[in-house]
């Protein structure tokens, strides 16, 4: 039977009156399937006008306040800081891109972790930390709501594996692989100092690494090579931070006169003299 035929047939079928209430009730759906579209439509524009609107505000904000940093003996530490909780307070990880390089990802991670948001991750362009951001929002999600479909979604199967596992532990077990997963994800290494167990601290140090607490540039391996402090961004007091010291001037960070000549290394660089000698530069 051709499909003309099988039109024809059911046209037969259905009198007048009949095709009148089709052709009303096809009409009223029709009409609430605009409806709905339409109110679907308007709340999404609304709520995209209001986060513009948000994020315009928020971005004048901090720009005033990135203005004071200026001021600040360290610059760009403080940016990054001021950046970090903007954004985080706001939940708005387009403020991050006043930041470049880690100090981005930092805070795009800091907004995905703080508000289980994985989807913004998707910002972070470089592949492996994208994929660490996405674990620890998931993992977190996971722990929180003790749902051990959520671990599924981890891209490691022995993260997967272990998910599975802590969802299925007493309070205080959870309690202490939370405080381990939150001091991971800061990247922060003064958080895993922190952890009570040995080997908490131990596991945490592995990922994070010892890091660079007080961001002077130098890592704590390279702190202790020096001699300087991973907590004092400029440990010898002299005005010139250990990372500039070190990479920059060539002076001895935790030396505040490098050459013995009675100035401090930032007195003479500040004033255009050769820190590790006699003369200018």
């Amino acid at each position: 039977m051709t499909f003309y035929k099988i039109v024809s047939f059911f046209r037969r079928q259905i009198n007048g009156e009949n095709r009148r209430k089709i052709l009303v009730v096809g009409f009223g759906l029709l009409l609430l399937g605009i409806v709905f579209f339409l109110f679907f439509w308007m709340r999404d524009r609304r709520e995209t006008s209001l986060r513009g609107t948000a994020q315009a505000l928020a971005v004048q904000t901090l720009r005033q306040e990135l203005k004071t940093c200026d001021q600040e003996k360290y610059p760009e530490t403080c940016r990054s800081q001021r950046v970090e909780e903007a954004a985080q307070r706001t939940g708005l990880e387009e403020l991050c891109t006043e930041l470049k390089g880690d100090a981005f990802e930092n805070c795009v991670w800091g907004v995905a972790l703080d508000g289980r948001r994985p989807e913004v991750c998707n910002e972070i362009v470089e592949a492996i930390a994208r994929t660490h951001c996405l674990d620890a929002v998931w993992w977190r999600k996971a722990i929180e709501e003790k749902d051990p479909a959520t671990c599924v979604k981890l891209t490691d199967e022995e993260l997967v594996q272990e998910c599975e596992s802590v969802t299925g532990k007493t309070e205080e077990e959870l309690i202490r692989t939370e405080t381990l997963a939150t001091a991971v994800a800061s990247g922060d290494p003064m958080q895993c100092r922190a952890l009570s167990q040995e080997e908490d601290l131990v596991s945490c140090l592995d990922a994070v690494g010892t890091g660079d607490v007080d961001h002077d540039g130098l890592d704590a391996k390279k702190e202790q090579t020096l001699g300087t402090s991973d907590l004092l961004v400029d440990t010898d007091g002299d005005g010139v931070s250990d990372g500039d010291e070190w990479a920059l001037w060539g002076t001895h960070p935790a030396k505040a006169d490098t050459d013995g000549d009675g100035y401090t290394d930032g007195e003479e660089i500040s004033k255009g003299y050769n820190p590790l000698g006699s003369g200018r530069w």
